[in-house]
């Protein structure tokens, strides 16, 4: 078995010493990403062509508003690698020589978590939309949390408890549903 790494202007060269074809494997930072089956032993080339490109994840909460200080990771599904930065203040992270694929983009901050699959083929700039409506001291509210601190306990039980219940005595027949405040 014989192997080669790729020279500065990508080139790698084997030599065939058996007359039987085989299955080369071109791989990049330890992954393989290409085969190419030879049944020749004529000394030509073979142009393998892979695509790695420079990525821009924007992480931004339910207003748009850029969330700075935000780990982000891109896993390339069922491979690897996994590329992994922190926002900055403008929201964004940058990954570059990303091996194009499909890619698991994940966006933390402060146990909140949001992923998407994105397949990247280009130099990209993928957008991660939170449900964070504002940042308070370092701490997210998400838009559910604010609706239900505008709201009060109470109110958001006794929303739920329409949902649920059928609107309670005056609705639907079946069980009455009692809210009570606390």
């Amino acid at each position: 078995m014989a192997s080669s790494v790729s020279d500065a202007n990508g080139n790698a060269y084997i030599n065939i010493e058996e007359p039987i074809p085989f299955t080369a494997t071109v791989s990049y930072d330890g992954v393989p990403i290409y085969y190419v089956n030879v049944n020749s032993l004529i000394n030509q080339p073979i142009g393998v062509t892979i695509g790695l490109y420079n990525v821009t994840v924007l992480f931004v909460g339910s207003r748009n508003q850029a969330i700075s200080n935000a780990g982000i990771s891109l896993y390339r599904v069922n491979t690897g690698p996994t590329f992994n930065g922190t926002t900055g203040s403008t929201g964004t992270a940058a990954f570059t020589n990303v091996l194009g694929g499909t890619y698991l983009v994940t966006a933390q901050y402060h146990g909140l978590k949001y992923s998407e699959l994105v397949t990247i083929n280009g130099n990209d700039v993928i957008t991660i939309k939170s449900d964070i409506l504002a940042i308070i001291d370092g701490f997210p509210i998400t838009t559910m949390e604010a609706l239900i601190g505008t709201l009060g306990l109470g109110s958001a039980v006794a929303i739920v408890s329409a949902f649920v219940g059928g609107g309670g005595r005056g609705g639907r027949k079946g069980k009455d549903y009692e809210v009570t405040t606390i």
